[in-house]
């Protein structure tokens, strides 16, 4: 038997497979339906065949799961995804008999060498690659802890109506489920290859076998571009990684991809559909000249496509095949085509002055809503023309308002579009920011909320950033940055600056930006809480400032640059946090010292203040000379522990707790605490368990 070849969709783990909302659910199951009509008659069976996996996720649609697979068989015995997926819906309806014949057919096929059955090995590789290169988004772990929370839900709710034995059983399911969430959710920290890369490896894996045991499959120039779009896919997923020989591959994956569309596009083939081959291939070649335009030009290889007379014109205007593209499906409107040429203007207008960037706008958004016209349920149309409608009302702020709010409505509107249909988490942070300027308008480029107008788009934005969430889950960086800005606008300083903080360490590299905000929410927040707490100031808060400036300066990062900005925003909240820190003398260590002298040493800032200010942070200066480092008054406490003869305290072992006690710890907390307490510190030590297996219980 052939052990390069596992037929079937179901072993390939694909995402579709655990989609759990409805509506993604019909939306892509219409839109493979749609790609039926479009595309050419050697990939209707995968399509068929991914249409049948979604429906086996809605028990009302399973067995017409079963009905599109039998279809497939009907037009092709031997196809090897359709028998094996078909095999394991038989099981689990019990027809044991139907199952077994579908089995012994594929092994008959696996163990031959007739040319037929080479080719139907072949195809059921090709086909399989297609299927994880258009395998839709989602994210696993997310979905994984979204059932998990669900099922603890339901083991609480029942534990609470048992009693005796069984409640004991139920008590012992609620901790270990909760044991299970906290280590999915740590294991959604830790850094991992990405999935997406991984996946266009296998895809471009199936289609380099499928080669290999056949080189005679039917439509092979089809296939071809087929495997220049895995190619070019792999080149996205190969950017998000942090490899030595990254742009290398980059360069190499281009090529590939490049090379594989010129052929497609140069096709003599009599097939159908031909056309649509021919100017989707022409379209992802501009694409591709646009975006990677600089690892091309400046990376010589010994590609010959290089030296073609087309390729040389289309390297130096990415806009003529494009536009050869967009002609050609002009009576046979394809929206692969129109939303490619459309994304291409919206990136060409960030590299041209004021009118060109007007026009290629005004352009794309005409192209776009062709696009949506001709195929509503058309996704990446209204997620490029939210981000073409935002840029225009970008560009009219100042000159028409009127106009501005109309583009940022348009933005608003296919942005809630994305929100009901596919939209990914980019999409949704970019709708939460378009929701932020409007409730700022006109003032869409400050921060506070003073300048807010209308509210409750920023309640609008923290819907779409927790949907957001629910798509990627808290680890999205451009997620965190946003909704801490959004709660910012809120003033909601606390949950702000923790969403912050967040977006600080999720990105592998320190960004000048972040450190300015994170800073100066953390400063807003020490006056702030310096005001309400009654003379109980937040040192704590003090030491997460230093923290941050450490950090930002460990990785070589300008700090002067965020020193001049907390000095210029926020005077008065840093003037009290300095004169916290001369004033009680016993708050930092030496490396925190450092750090508050640098700050007053920052004379680009303090040169621009006031005459007052200017003598304030001179006396400043001079004080904190005189300031102890904490590390010093540290040492001599040690030394004065080492030389006391207090007795060591005892550890308290829970076996020696009395019988017939509610609770097996109490924590004693300040009142400023209690969320903290009771959401995470208590969380953590009841998943705890003794020796015997119980869950300990804490109030």
């Amino acid at each position: 038997m052939d052990s390069t070849v596992v037929p079937g969709l179901f072993g390939l783990n694909l995402n579709l497979m655990y989609v759990l909302d409805i509506q993604m659910i019909d939306d892509e199951i219409e839109a493979l339906e749609r790609r039926l009509k479009i595309e050419h008659k050697c990939v209707h069976n995968v399509l068929n065949n991914m249409i049948a996996i979604l429906k086996t996720k809605l028990p009302r649609l399973r067995c017409y799961a079963k009905e599109n697979l039998e279809h497939i068989l009907r037009e092709n015995k031997n196809n090897l995804n359709a028998l094996s997926d078909l095999e394991q819906i038989y099981k689990g309806l019990h027809r044991i008999s139907d199952a077994e014949r579908c089995k012994e057919r594929i092994e008959k096929i696996l163990n031959s060498t007739h040319e037929e059955d080479m080719v139907n090995k072949a195809v059921c590789l090709l086909e399989q690659g297609y299927a994880l290169v258009h395998d839709m988004s989602a994210n696993i772990e997310n979905i994984a802890s979204s059932k998990l929370t669900d099922a603890h839900k339901l083991l609480q709710a029942e534990h609470y109506k048992s009693e005796k034995e069984r409640r004991m059983m139920l008590q012992k399911c609620v901790f270990h489920n909760k044991q299970a969430i906290s280590n999915l959710e740590q294991s959604m920290q830790c850094s991992r290859t990405n999935e997406y890369f991984l996946r266009k490896i296998t895809a471009l894996q199936q289609f380099e076998r499928a080669q290999i045991i056949c080189s005679t499959y039917p439509y092979r120039i089809v296939w071809s571009y087929y495997i220049g779009e895995a190619w070019n896919r792999h080149v996205d997923s190969l950017q998000r990684q942090k490899t030595e020989h990254r742009k290398k591959d980059v360069l190499d994956a281009s090529c590939k991809a490049i090379e594989l569309f010129l052929n497609v596009a140069n096709m003599t083939d009599a097939i159908d559909k031909k056309s649509t081959y021919i100017s989707r291939s022409l379209a992802q070649i501009g694409n591709i000249l646009i975006k990677r335009h600089k690892t091309l030009e400046n990376n010589p290889t010994d590609y010959e496509f290089f030296q073609d007379e087309s390729f040389v014109k289309y390297i130096k205007d990415p806009m003529i095949p494009l536009k050869k593209a967009y002609d050609m499906q002009k009576f046979m409107p394809d929206s692969f085509v129109m939303n490619k040429y459309g994304r291409a203007l919206f990136h060409l207008s960030k590299e041209t002055d004021s009118s060109d960037k007007q026009q290629r706008l005004q352009m794309a958004l005409e192209i776009l809503t062709r696009s949506t016209e001709c195929f509503p349920m058309n996704w990446f149309a209204y997620s490029t023309r939210m981000l073409v409608a935002e840029s225009l009302g970008d560009l009219h702020l100042t000159t028409n308002r009127k106009l501005s709010w109309q583009y940022f409505q348009g933005a608003l509107s296919d942005g809630h579009q994305c929100f009901e249909s596919k939209g990914s988490a980019i999409d949704m942070e970019i709708l939460a920011r378009i929701c932020q300027k409007i409730a700022k308008f006109p003032f869409t480029n400050k921060y506070g909320a003073h300048v807010v107008k209308n509210v409750e788009f920023l309640h609008y934005a923290l819907d779409y950033l927790q949907h957001g969430i629910a798509l990627s889950g808290p680890s999205e960086y451009n997620i965190a940055k946003r909704m801490a800005s959004c709660l910012y606008d809120l003033d909601e300083l606390v949950p702000a600056t923790e969403w912050m903080k967040r977006a600080l360490a999720l990105c592998s590299y320190v960004k000048i930006y972040d450190c300015k905000i994170t800073c100066l929410y953390l400063l807003k927040r020490y006056g702030v809480e310096s005001k309400i707490n009654g003379g109980d100031k937040p040192y704590y808060l003090l030491r997460e400032i230093i923290y941050i400036l450490l950090k930002c300066k460990k990785q070589q990062a300008n700090t002067d640059e965020v020193y001049e900005y907390i000095i210029r925003t926020d005077y008065s909240n840093l003037c009290s946090l300095i004169n916290d820190v001369v004033t009680v003398k016993q708050l930092l260590k030496q490396t925190g010292l450092a750090i508050i002298t640098e700050i007053l040493q920052c004379e680009t800032a303090i040169s621009k203040l006031d005459i007052g200010r200017q003598k304030q942070m001179e006396q400043f200066k001079e004080q904190i000379a005189s300031v102890v480092p904490l590390d010093d008054i540290e040492m001599v406490l040690e030394e004065e522990f080492e030389q006391s003869s207090a007795p060591i305290p005892i550890p308290l072992e829970t076996q020696l707790v009395p019988d017939g006690y509610q609770y097996s710890f109490f924590i004693s907390h300040s009142n400023r605490d209690s969320d903290w307490v009771n959401n995470m510190l208590l969380f953590e030590l009841e998943k705890k368990f003794s020796d015997e297996d119980e869950a300990f219980k804490g109030n």
